[in-house]
């Protein structure tokens, strides 16, 4: 079975250019494209470091099977440039620099889609001395009630046996404390609007990196009416997108719409004027 990998560090573009001109020995960056079946336009894009994301682990992979022999590195050296981790060994660093890169993401994606002020370090009341400070908070006009949309990041729980043979346990060990987590995080946001209502963001949202975790906790609450606007945020930190979004119902039967999810237009256009031909490299 292949090792997984992901997001988890900043991108070397440097090395991953460098490790990519190593791959392709004599043949032209075109043919060693066409090889790997991809597009040549990515490889000039990575070969000039003219993008912006990681590129996928699949795209990785092709380019060390299709490598020349001893091409120079290893599949971990090229992941590792590409900035990404073996899956069930990220670090605190790491999970800190994946939680920079979806708060950036998501930040990206709200300014992108509705005129909002974004904050980063604003507290909510809790009690006379003590807050809460979700990853983002922001507000707009665009947003119903008082306009402010708080969104959190919940980790997936990492826990792992130590025996073989303890993958169910395992699994399910981890499915109770994901809900946990999630019921933990409703609390602070029950806390908040029952004891300062006025407080309150009229929307509340929570990021989650994991698929099974984000399915899971729709199977467990989807069905929980809340008084104001609540969400879950799927993001896929290989792929460094929104992947789902799941509303939930409302108690006077309102629901909000999709935010995330919904195809808009994108103005950015890559320019490709100061890009190196393909056929030259």
């Amino acid at each position: 079975m292949s090792m997984e990998y992901t997001r988890g560090k900043p991108i070397d573009k440097e090395r991953l250019a460098q490790y990519l001109e190593m791959a392709k020995g004599e043949r032209t960056m075109k043919q060693f494209a066409e090889e790997c079946g991809v597009n040549p336009s990515t490889f000039s894009r990575i070969a000039n470091k003219k993008f912006a994301g990681a590129s996928s682990e699949t795209l990785m992979r092709a380019i060390f099977d299709h490598a020349v022999s001893n091409c120079g590195f290893t599949l971990d050296d090229l992941m590792d440039a590409n900035g990404m981790v073996p899956a069930g060994s990220v670090r605190i660093n790491e999970y800190r620099f994946q939680e920079l890169s979806v708060i950036d993401l998501i930040t990206s994606e709200i300014t992108r889609r509705a005129s909002a002020v974004v904050y980063l370090h604003k507290k909510l009341r809790l009690s006379k001395s003590m807050g809460y400070m979700p990853d983002v908070l922001c507000e707009s006009e665009s947003f119903d009630g008082n306009g402010m949309w708080a969104l959190d990041i919940i980790f997936a729980s990492q826990f792992a046996s130590r025996r073989d043979g303890d993958k169910q346990i395992t699994k399910q060990r981890n499915r109770m404390m994901n809900r946990r987590r999630f019921f933990e995080r409703l609390a602070r946001y029950a806390t908040i609007g029952y004891f300062h209502p006025e407080e309150v963001p009229q929307r509340f949202s929570f990021i989650i990196l994991d698929k099974d975790f984000f399915e899971d906790i729709v199977t467990e609450y989807g069905e929980q009416k809340f008084r104001n606007d609540v969400s879950l945020v799927l993001v896929d930190v290989n792929k460094f997108k929104v992947t789902g979004e799941f509303i939930f119902p409302r108690q006077e039967g309102k629901m909000m719409d999709m935010f995330f999810t919904v195809p808009v237009e994108d103005e950015t256009l890559d320019n490709e004027d100061d890009l190196i031909d393909i056929d030259d490299i």
